[in-house]
């Protein structure tokens, strides 16, 4: 994001901070407004970084919007004199000595009608920053909490191409916190994270192809030589100690069936042949047989 006031704004996303696209400040209204689009991911924690100027005129107040709700935080009010180089914006303060963290979470779609012009929608996917000058401040002793609630659903008919939403993360126990109530409080500028699915943003062109990550591809085998080449760079053979090496037998199938029903006609024929030749063994058997000098009425033992 652009230096907006020596403000230097990011959001960092378990302990990365993100890429910004498409940045803008628009001046039209007399309070600058800068603009960005940032990739999101569900399940992950993130923050937002102030990076003040070194020198600063007066004392500065911070309030984080998320999902268009305002959340209570630490760190959001910078002294004048104060040494800090960075504020991490991080946890919503939810009562006394309990905070806890954000989180990208996946939206629901739903079909309920009273949610098609919900201007609670309207703001899902963007992470706002307002930044006020301030005279002065003095000590409260009863504080405002916040416990935001998580938007979450939007209706199926919406046209803003919208994947995640913000959810609160988990509870932890903090020290105790000093509050203030501040004083002479102007308004100086605002700074909007438009968050987005990076599929979304590179699919609408607001981010580059080259900001997806690289495809997990398996390395292709390199060509394998012919066999005659294969055995020419061998290079000659030593006849004494020759190492061993597995052979490959290519089997073609169709070859195989080919061969097999060849014997086999083979075989019927052979048997075909050997049928024949015997029936006409037995025929000339038959035709040299000597006659017989049976005379009706003999007897002839054949036992």
């Amino acid at each position: 994001m652009p230096e907006v006031l020596g403000f230097r704004i990011s959001v960092e996303m378990e302990g990365r901070e993100l890429p910004e696209y498409k940045e803008e400040v628009d001046y039209s209204s007399g309070i600058p407004v800068a603009t960005c689009w940032i990739p999101s991911e569900a399940g992950k924690t993130f923050q937002v970084n102030v990076r003040p100027p070194p020198v600063r005129s007066s004392h500065w107040s911070f309030v984080v919007s998320l999902d268009g709700m305002c959340a209570v935080m630490r760190n959001t009010l910078l002294f004048r004199d104060a040494p800090n180089d960075r504020l991490s914006l991080a946890e919503e303060v939810i009562g006394n000595g309990l905070s806890r963290t954000f989180k990208f979470s996946n939206i629901q779609l739903t079909d309920d009608d009273s949610m098609l012009n919900s201007r609670a929608a309207d703001k899902i996917g963007e992470i706002g920053l307002s930044l006020s000058s301030v005279t002065g401040c003095i000590p409260i002793f009863n504080p405002r909490y916040s416990n935001l609630q998580a938007a979450g659903r939007m209706h199926e008919k919406s046209k803003k191409g919208l994947a995640h939403c913000v959810q609160p993360g988990e509870v932890r126990q903090t020290g105790q916190l000093s509050w203030y109530q501040t004083f002479g409080q102007q308004h100086e500028a605002t700074i909007l994270f438009k968050y987005r699915n990076l599929d979304i943003l590179v699919a609408q062109g607001i981010a580059p192809r080259h900001a997806l990550p690289e495809p997990n591809r398996q390395p292709s085998p390199p060509p394998r030589a012919p066999a005659a080449q294969r055995n020419a760079s061998a290079g000659p053979s030593n006849p004494r100690k020759r190492k061993s090496s597995p052979i490959r037998i290519e089997i073609d199938i169709d070859e195989e069936i080919r061969l097999i029903e060849e014997e086999k006609e083979l075989e019927a024929r052979l048997a075909a042949i050997r049928a024949k030749k015997r029936a006409k063994t037995v025929k000339v058997a038959v035709k040299s047989e000597a006659r017989s000098n049976f005379v009706p009425g003999e007897v002839i033992d054949l036992t």
